[in-house]
């Protein structure tokens, strides 16, 4: 089933069926809020440009833009499971 299931994956994603740019955007928005987070982290470390609170304003933004993109990969991976199950379903009735 796992076989079955990761070569359905590749020709969805070939053939960018509903879901693909879900998936897509969820990943690039969840690094963008992990590049931010680093991107603070070494500017605060390095060069002590941003006072404590305002880290804590940079930090909670980039965490609401990695769970936004967690949530966007979260309905693409939905939406593949319906169109994978509905293939199971047409290839069982054949």
């Amino acid at each position: 089933m796992k076989e079955e299931k990761n070569a359905y994956r590749k020709i969805w994603w070939k053939n960018k069926e509903k879901g693909y740019l879900w998936i897509l955007w969820g990943v690039i928005v969840a690094c963008l809020g992990l590049i931010g987070v680093i991107i603070v982290y070494i500017l605060d470390q390095k060069m002590e440009i941003f006072e404590y609170p305002i880290q804590l304003v940079f930090y909670g933004l980039m965490l609401v833009l990695t769970l936004i993109g967690g949530g966007l990969d979260l309905i693409g991976e939905i939406q593949f499971n319906k169109a994978f199950h509905n293939h199971i379903n047409k290839k069982d009735k054949k």
